[in-house]
């Protein structure tokens, strides 16, 4: 595991994501459900390495660690680089029925509707009327 620190800190200095895909690939194969791999799929997500080389990984991750308050930045670097909503939508809301209160529920919120999720997802799952209102008032 301790490979992730070279990796992340390569990526996360600017290091181009497909110069280490193949060696991020290998040590995914090997650690892709350890909560320690949150930090390289955020790091590979941040750098901007596609969002598709690293789903199958993200879903696995995420069937363990959904609900971890830790889980908010993968959600969020999913969103932000251009991942599907799709893809974390369910997991996303079982994250927000524990989170949703907390102050960087408010990064997870902003990046799904940022990313074209559905608003509806919001007002359904947490019965807020305006989640548009209530999102741009927490920036303020």
């Amino acid at each position: 595991p301790e490979a992730s620190f070279v990796y992340r800190s390569w990526l996360n200095a600017g290091g181009d994501p497909k110069v280490v895909e193949k060696e991020i690939r290998a040590w995914l194969k090997l650690h892709k459900e350890i909560p320690e791999a949150s930090f390289v799929y955020k790091s590979w997500l941040d750098a901007g390495g596609d969002p598709k080389v690293v789903e199958k990984e993200i879903r696995a991750w995420l069937k363990l660690h959904k609900e971890i308050p830790e889980a908010q930045f993968v959600y969020k670097s999913w969103l932000d680089v251009g991942g599907d909503p799709k893809v974390v939508e369910k997991e996303i809301r079982a994250w927000l029925k524990l989170h949703k209160e907390i102050p960087e529920a408010r990064f997870v919120y902003q990046s799904w509707l940022d990313a074209g999720g559905d608003p509806k997802t919001v007002e359904k799952d947490f019965g807020i009327e305006q989640p548009n209102i209530i999102i741009s008032n927490t920036f303020c």
